[in-house]
């Protein structure tokens, strides 16, 4: 049978027209999606690696039982894990010390003495660990046995269980590795779990490696704190 003229191109352009069909309906990948793999590299990036020696001074906003306001504050880390955050008002007074070593710190309000305690384990909820991470300028997580079992992972959300307590960590959905971010610690009661802190790790410095901007909300009051010089 005698092929018609101009057939073969019909039929090419035919099917060049379906595969572009099927190409353009094909699924997009979801760059804001983590795998397994993808969230354990992240969490070995981010994770704090412990103490480290550094100084500098934030402007602190704060909502607390101590102290209310927005306030110049200074902080100084130790290698050995101690530290210190002192708060000062407008006249150099101080409104707040908070001087930790190894597991546990002091807290000093000169003027709501009421609230000084020695030797506790929390402050805003927040156990010493976690509280050392965020004052460095990192990102808390949970131990390294919990980080090296397989995470739960849901879109941009990423899951750590470690006992009681889950670490729930919100990536942007930018494509990017994933700062700014969210974190939650969620206290499991029965089917109704309570959320007891809320982590939020903004401007992120990737030259430095740390957060400038930081806020923490918690049952127990908020705080907010920016960097405005920082040595090592």
């Amino acid at each position: 049978m005698q092929t018609l003229p101009g057939s073969n191109v019909v039929l090419y352009a035919l099917a060049m027209a379906c595969l572009l069909s099927s190409c353009a309906t094909a699924p997009k990948r979801d760059e804001s999606s983590w795998n397994v793999n993808r969230a354990r590299a992240w969490l070995s990036k981010y994770c704090s690696k412990g103490p480290i020696s550094l100084s500098g001074s934030v402007v602190l906003q704060a909502n607390t039982r101590e102290f209310k306001g927005q306030h110049p504050a200074s902080i100084r880390m130790e290698k050995d894990g101690s530290f210190l955050l002192e708060v000062t008002h407008i006249l150099g007074g101080t409104l707040l010390r908070l001087r930790g070593r190894g597991d546990s710190f002091d807290i000093e309000a000169p003027s709501r003495p009421q609230y000084n305690r020695t030797g506790v384990s929390r402050y805003l909820g927040l156990e010493v660990p976690v509280l050392r991470a965020l004052l460095q300028g990192e990102l808390p997580c949970p131990s390294g046995a919990a980080r090296s079992a397989e995470p739960e992972t849901q879109g941009p959300r990423v899951r750590v269980r470690e006992g009681e307590w889950d670490w729930v960590y919100s990536r942007t959905a930018d494509g990017g590795e994933g700062v700014p971010f969210a974190v939650e610690r969620v206290l499991g009661k029965g089917e109704t779990p309570e959320t007891t802190a809320r982590l939020w790790i903004e401007n992120w410095d990737s030259e430095g490696g740390f957060a400038r901007k930081i806020r923490i909300k918690t049952s127990d009051g908020e705080l907010k704190w920016i960097w405005r010089s920082r040595e090592p």
